[in-house]
């Protein structure tokens, strides 16, 4: 049996451009975002092969729209609501 080694990816930056790059890169090569001006996003993520753990912080409001994610997302918001809608 093979192990996947464990990764870990950090991501920074007050970059609209920069920001949608890499959370396209990283979910949904569809992803559409819209956010306000002075947005940040924060995003570490530790990839273990199976299965990846993600946490994300953030100022203002975003919004995302994505085609498939393609797996599990599961979501704990201690300061933000988050709405989620499925078309099947």
């Amino acid at each position: 049996m093979t192990s996947t080694p464990v990764q870990t990816h950090q991501f920074d930056s007050r970059d609209p451009v920069a920001i949608h790059e890499f959370l396209s890169a990283t979910y949904d090569p569809k992803l559409r975002i819209h956010s306000r001006k002075g947005y940040r996003l924060t995003h570490q993520r530790v990839d273990a092969g199976s299965f990846a753990i993600a946490s994300t912080r953030q100022t203002g409001h975003l919004g995302i729209s994505a085609s498939t994610l393609g797996g599990l997302v599961i979501a704990r918001s201690r300061t933000a609501r988050v709405d989620r809608t499925c078309a099947g």
